[in-house]
């Protein structure tokens, strides 16, 4: 029988912590290559950023002299769960966005797959179809190359209505 010390648990459970981390990211990574966009999930999706640009705009105190953005929400190694999360504990955020028929964590998910897939989209009109990598999904390329008319649009729209 092995006879583990508080340090040695300690030492494994910090040992594991990166793979652990990369394991979530893989499990994150998997779920965007998999995520297929739909025109429905679209339509929430546009109504749920425009509710969210609108609950988004600051108090006149947030913009005084002064003020500082220590908001760390911003770091990209942030897990789908971690954001998803994140927004559910701001509730006008979680309110716009299921509000919207989406959860929070479907909000993320399409939000990641859009931006792949406008990437993939880039690139396809840059290098051509065979260098698209197997982990961007051709269907969520050709579904933004239909929509981006669209898309540049709502985007247009949201920045005007960004604080």
């Amino acid at each position: 029988m092995h006879n583990l010390t508080r340090a040695g648990v300690v030492l494994i459970v910090v040992a594991l912590l990166p793979l652990l981390a990369a394991a979530a990211q893989n499990a994150d990574s998997r779920e965007i290559a998999t995520y297929r966009m739909t025109d429905a999930t679209l339509a929430k999706f546009i109504r749920a950023s425009r509710a969210m640009a609108a609950v988004a705009k600051p108090a006149p105190s947030d913009t005084a002299e002064g003020a500082e953005d220590d908001d760390e929400s911003s770091d990209a190694d942030q897990s789908i769960a971690q954001i998803a999360g994140m927004y559910d504990t701001i509730p006008a955020a979680r309110r716009a966005i299921t509000g919207a028929g989406l959860t929070t964590r479907e909000y993320v998910v399409f939000t990641m797959t859009l931006f792949q897939a406008g990437m993939g989209a880039w690139l396809v009109e840059q290098q051509g179809w065979d260098k698209l990598p197997p982990e961007i999904a051709r269907e969520n390329v050709l579904f933004y190359q239909r929509h981006k008319a669209q898309l540049d649009s709502v985007t247009v729209e949201l920045k005007r209505e960004a604080p």
